[in-house]
């Protein structure tokens, strides 16, 4: 008749659990988008595509412009679009302050396209409407190029 062993099994590593999925926020100035739960998050940084896991150091940096894709293993992935802003990580809650930022999938060509046309075609006596006039044009660039468009050329924006 054996004894039976006073030997404890071995915990798993803490790294080697399952780490449960983190939430995203997006906020822009007009608006907050719905909150996704991803697994995975890579985001246009001011310096290049980043990747974030579940479980990652906190961080703050800022935002570039691009693909913002969440993917989680048991939602559809999520792509956004989003111009500058700042992005923080902390306890698996990742909060982006967007200056814009739109779903891809509602990025509509032909919209963009007679916008960024207008935008083109119109006269700017006063500095800041020029100024503004380009930036509203360098998200519409953006949002096409996301979206693998072709951007027309434009003269003054």
């Amino acid at each position: 008749m054996s004894v039976p062993s006073r030997r404890r099994l071995p915990r798993p590593k803490p790294w080697r659990r399952r780490a449960k999925a983190m939430q995203v926020t997006i906020l822009t100035p007009e608006r907050q988008l719905p909150n996704h739960p991803a697994d995975h998050v890579i985001l246009p940084a001011h310096d290049g595509l980043r990747g974030i896991l579940p479980r990652h150091a906190p961080m703050v940096c800022q935002l570039g412009s691009g693909k913002l894709t969440l993917e989680h293993a048991s939602h559809p992935r999520v792509v956004y679009v989003v111009d500058g802003g700042v992005l923080q990580v902390v306890d698996d809650q990742i909060t982006i302050l967007a200056e814009s930022a739109a779903l891809l999938a509602d990025v509509s060509e032909g919209r963009l396209i007679d916008e960024l046309l207008a935008l083109d075609a119109a006269s700017y006596d006063d500095p800041m409407a020029l100024t503004q006039a380009k930036a509203r044009a360098h998200w519409l660039k953006t949002q096409l190029q996301s979206a693998g468009k072709a951007v027309p050329e434009t003269k003054q924006v």
